[in-house]
């Protein structure tokens, strides 16, 4: 269970993230959208799958996976774009 957890996080979060350098290389702003709108989507099939009692195929594994990559897709970029914005501030100094 904790393996098939583990294999849908990482790949999900490896095409999160790849998605993510595509539309940040075109100047978009989805590449913050992406991220924000798997982990709102993620929340709410949670709260479906605890507060309805649904469960379509261990749904609740999959939308914490969903959540969890892209919450990590989103604090990885964050971090990009921060150093990266660091490093231009930086080297525009000297």
């Amino acid at each position: 269970m904790m393996l098939k957890f583990f294999l849908v996080t990482s790949v999900l979060f490896i095409v999160l993230l790849s998605i993510n350098i595509f539309f940040k290389k075109r100047n978009s702003n989805l590449h913050i959208i992406i991220p924000l709108t798997g982990a709102f989507l993620g929340i709410i099939l949670i709260g479906l799958s605890i507060f309805m009692k649904v469960d379509l195929f261990g749904m609740d594994i999959y939308a914490f996976a969903l959540f969890a990559s892209s919450a990590a897709t989103f604090i990885v970029s964050a971090i990009a774009d921060n150093m990266s914005s660091l490093k231009k501030h930086y080297l525009s100094k000297k």
